[in-house]
Parts: C-alpha cells; sequence; structure tokens
C-alpha cells in the first residue's frame, strides 16, 4: 500500500516536472520493485496457499482450478481497465486507487 501510494507521489512529480528528472525515474523503479517484493512476501501467496488448505481433499482440483481461473479473469479484467481508468482519473489518480483497495483489503 506504501508502495503503491508512494509510486503515485513520485508519479505525480514524474508528471509535473518541467525536464527530465533522473532521481524520480529511479525512485519510480524503486517503488515499483519494492512493491512486487512486498506483495510477494505478503499478501500474494495467501490465496493459493489458503485454496488449497479450505477444500476437501475429494474437491480440491477442481475448486483450486476454479479459483485460478477466477484469479486469472479478475487479473485481466485490471489489465484491461488500466487505460480507461487511466483516461479517466490520471496514472496517478489509478494507483492511488488501488493503493486504497488495498488499504481496504488489509483493514478487511
Amino acid at each position: 500500500m506504501t508502495s503503491l501510494v508512494g509510486l503515485g507521489a513520485v508519479l505525480t512529480m514524474l508528471e509535473r516536472a518541467e525536464e527530465r528528472v533522473v532521481w524520480v525515474e529511479v525512485l519510480c523503479a524503486v517503488f515499483v520493485l519494492l512493491f512486487v517484493s512486498l506483495f510477494s512476501s505478503g499478501l500474494g501467496p495467501v490465496t493459493w496457499v489458503y485454496a488449497s488448505e479450505i477444500f476437501p481433499l475429494r474437491l480440491r482440483e477442481q475448486d483450486v482450478s476454479f479459483g485460478v481461473a477466477i484469479n486469472r479473469l479478475m487479473n485481466s479484467a485490471v489489465s484491461m481497465s488500466f487505460i480507461s481508468l487511466h483516461k479517466a482519473i490520471t496514472v496517478v489518480g489509478a494507483f492511488f486507487l488501488f493503493a486504497s483497495i488495498g488499504v481496504f483489503t488489509w483493514a478487511f
């Protein structure tokens, strides 16, 4: 969440800069890597572990494959709607929206 907020803030600086600012571009890359590493070590694998443990053995294969299909469908929906979201509320707004969804998820 903080990495997405940081990325949104850095992208705002990058968008409003008059000329090329190298340290802001480096900070963008740092925040992207920070988000990927924090997600991979935190909430990311929870769905896979939880899905493989919650279902009874006789239904596990079907239920996990159904969960993977839904996961891929939702990932596709987010990816395909990003351009429309970018045009509607800018890239910065999109990242702040995703960060607020992350805050809600963390609170839940």
